[in-house]
C-alpha cells in the first residue's frame, strides 16, 4: 500500500467516524439516553480531540485535490496495521462508552463518564496523535 492511499482511506474513515459519533450522540439524546446537558458536554469532550485529526485530514485532502498519479512511497505492513488499529480502537471505545452512559451501564454518574472519556482521550490521544501526525503533518510548523 502506498502512503497516499493509506492517507486517503484512513482519512475518510476518521472523518466519517468523527461525524458518525456525533450523530450517534445526538440520536441518543433524541431517544432519551442523554439529557441536554449530557449531550452538550459529551460533544464538547469528544469533538475537540477528533476535530484536530479531522482538520488535518481535510487540509490533506484540499492540498492533494489535483493529484492524478500516486508516486508516494510504499509503507510497511506493520505501519499500516498500527495506523488502522489505533484509531479503530479509539473510536470504538469512545462509541461503547457513549452507549454505556446512555443506557446507564457501567457508570454510576455522568461525572464518572466524563473522567473515563478524558482518560481515554489522554491515553489514546498521544498514540493516535503520533501516528496521524506522521501521516498528515500535524507537527509541522505552519
Amino acid at each position: 500500500m502506498t502512503k497516499a492511499r493509506l492517507q486517503s482511506s484512513l482519512g475518510l474513515f476518521i472523518v466519517g467516524a468523527h461525524l458518525g459519533l456525533v450523530i450517534v450522540i445526538i440520536t441518543l439524546f433524541f431517544v432519551g439516553g442523554l439529557s441536554f446537558d449530557e449531550l452538550t458536554t459529551t460533544v464538547g469532550l469528544i469533538s475537540p480531540m477528533l476535530a484536530i485529526y479531522t482538520s488535518a485530514i481535510i487540509r490533506y485532502f484540499i492540498a492533494t485535490q489535483a493529484e492524478v498519479v500516486d508516486t508516494s512511497p510504499r509503507v510497511g505492513k506493520y505501519f499500516v496495521y498500527i495506523v488502522w488499529a489505533l484509531p479503530i480502537i479509539f473510536v470504538s471505545l469512545l462509541t461503547v462508552m457513549v452507549f454505556l452512559k446512555a443506557y446507564n451501564i457501567g457508570f454510576s454518574s455522568f461525572e464518572q463518564f466524563k473522567i473515563a472519556v478524558a482518560m481515554l482521550e489522554g491515553v489514546f490521544g498521544v498514540y493516535v496523535g503520533q501516528v496521524l501526525g506522521s501521516l498528515y503533518d500535524l507537527h509541522r510548523a505552519k
